[in-house]
C-alpha cells in the first residue's frame, strides 16, 4: 500500500487507492497488511459518521478511522508511532 502524509498534519497516514478498490476492501488490505506487526483491534466504534477501529501493533498504538462518505486514514497522538507506521508502509519503496 502506497502511504502519504499532507503537509502539516503529523497525526495521520492517508493511502493512494490506485486501483479504486471499495473502501472496505482497503480496510480488509490494511488489516492483513498489519497483521505482519502484530496489529490488533482492540476496541470498535460505530458511529453514524465514521467507523473507529483503536489498534495496538509493535509500531504503537493507533486508530483506523473509516469515515462513511471518504477515504480512510490511521491517526495516533503519539509522533513516534506515525514516524514507525510511515517507515514500515514505505519499507519495500527504498
Amino acid at each position: 500500500m502506497k502511504v502519504f502524509q499532507v503537509t502539516g498534519d503529523s497525526k495521520r497516514i492517508y493511502f493512494k487507492n490506485y486501483y479504486r478498490i471499495s473502501v472496505e476492501q482497503e480496510f480488509d488490505n490494511l488489516l492483513s497488511e498489519l497483521k505482519e506487526v502484530g496489529c490488533t483491534v482492540c476496541d470498535k466504534i460505530m458511529d453514524p459518521s465514521e467507523d473507529l477501529f483503536h489498534c495496538n501493533s509493535d509500531l504503537g498504538e493507533f486508530s483506523i478511522l473509516l469515515p462513511i462518505d471518504d477515504d480512510l486514514f490511521i491517526y495516533s497522538d503519539d509522533p513516534k508511532a506515525i514516524d514507525k507506521l510511515m517507515g514500515w508502509f514505505n519499507r519495500d519503496n527504498s
